[in-house]
């Protein structure tokens, strides 16, 4: 008994990182910490990933689908059918904002607006300090959707969690704490285009 309580002990001084892991993502300016109990799946480490048995998914299966839809992380956490959450991670180019972060809450907001109507959104939310984000909170097609969307060095960078029944507040502040503790690398020489439709 005493051991077990001095094993508990132990952990319980032990720094949250040891029970996750560090993604940098190929090709894109972004790493992610995420939880051990998640699988993921990334377009460098899907060759030999043994996830992949356990969703019986085939290599070249997850690999066209990484790349046919701009996808630069898969995740999935499962702890019961009705609790399976999905997160997807893409990157796709864009030429007229170069880094969300050099404007203002009021330019920001237009992004907000046109990316809230792409996605059938009612309304966003300008989230974040370090780095601004578009935050979604929706429901379509029988999904339950937390949407993060940021530009980063010219680029649209699309954080999203979905799941079939509403998010729990335990949740939610799981998602909400992987988003602060996420690194954008932004080239702070890029000037911004000077016709940019949110200026």
């Amino acid at each position: 008994m005493k051991k077990i309580i001095i094993l508990l002990m132990l952990i319980s001084f032990l720094p949250i990182n040891v029970f996750s892991k560090t993604y940098t993502l190929e090709d894109t300016d972004l790493k992610m910490e995420l939880k051990k109990e998640w699988m993921i799946f990334t377009r460098d480490n899907i060759k030999n990933n043994k996830s992949l048995k356990t969703i019986n998914v085939k290599y070249s299966m997850i690999k066209d689908y990484l790349d046919s839809n701009d996808i630069y992380l898969f995740g999935l956490l499962n702890y019961g059918e009705e609790n399976l959450i999905k997160l997807i991670v893409r990157k796709t180019e864009i030429f007229s904002i170069y880094n969300l972060n050099k404007y203002n809450d009021e330019q920001i907001g237009k992004f907000g607006k046109k990316v809230a109507k792409e996605k059938g959104a009612d309304n966003f939310t300008i989230y974040g300090d370090k780095y601004k984000f578009i935050y979604l909170n929706y429901k379509k097609t029988n999904q339950y959707l937390m949407e993060f969307h940021t530009v980063v060095n010219g680029n649209v960078y699309s954080i999203k969690f979905k799941k079939p029944t509403k998010f729990n507040q335990k949740e939610k502040e799981i998602i909400f704490n992987m988003i602060n503790n996420l690194t954008l690398k932004i080239n702070e020489n890029l000037e911004e285009p000077k016709k940019s439709w949110i200026l």
